[in-house]
């Protein structure tokens, strides 16, 4: 099944998540996902809000194995909270995190939708990309200053590419940095 797929199957109430509502991610996630969706990996995402994008994550990756974490500075209501045991919810600022939060989990796949900042996703950049496993995406959703944004990113020295999306959106901020490790 397609995040699409998904999506109309169970749409805005169970995933609120705007990837694609206003932002037509899935177009380009469901190319780059599609390898992992049936195998035992681990997805980090930075940006919980309501918890829509982890539960759509829960659903699409179907392995038994996978494990999805996400962080956020707040809290999720318990209203929003339709987690499995694979799925794990820490309130924790990027900024605080270390190197050691991952030593148990490996990660194939991180997505920052946190705070949209050029000083929170290139410090997102800095620290997961020695992390991710060979093979594994990094990806920076909703770059609104892409300029500035690209020459961070190129401060950092690894390799990306952008993916704009407001031509198609009509939007102001539908742009991702896509790092393939």
């Amino acid at each position: 099944m397609t995040l699409l797929e998904l999506w109309r199957d169970k749409g805005h109430e169970k995933y609120q998540t705007d990837k694609n509502s206003v932002h037509h991610y899935f177009i380009i996630y469901d190319l780059l996902f599609k390898p992992f969706q049936h195998e035992p990996v681990g997805v980090f995402e930075v940006g919980t809000n309501t918890g829509g994008s982890a539960n759509l994550w829960d659903d699409y990756f179907d392995h038994p194995d996978t494990r999805i974490r996400s962080i956020d500075i707040i809290d999720v209501p318990a209203s929003h909270r339709d987690y499995t045991n694979r799925l794990r919810l820490d309130i924790v600022d990027i900024n605080d995190l270390t190197p050691e939060y991952f030593r148990d989990f490996p990660v194939d796949i991180a997505i920052d939708d946190g705070s949209h900042t050029i000083d929170d996703q290139t410090a997102f950049v800095k620290l997961l990309h020695p992390l991710v496993k060979q093979g594994g995406i990094i990806i920076v959703e909703d770059v609104s200053v892409i300029d500035k944004t690209t020459e961070a990113m190129k401060a950092l020295g690894y390799p990306f590419f952008i993916v704009d999306f407001n031509p198609i959106d009509n939007w102001w901020d539908s742009v991702l940095f896509i790092f393939m490790k």
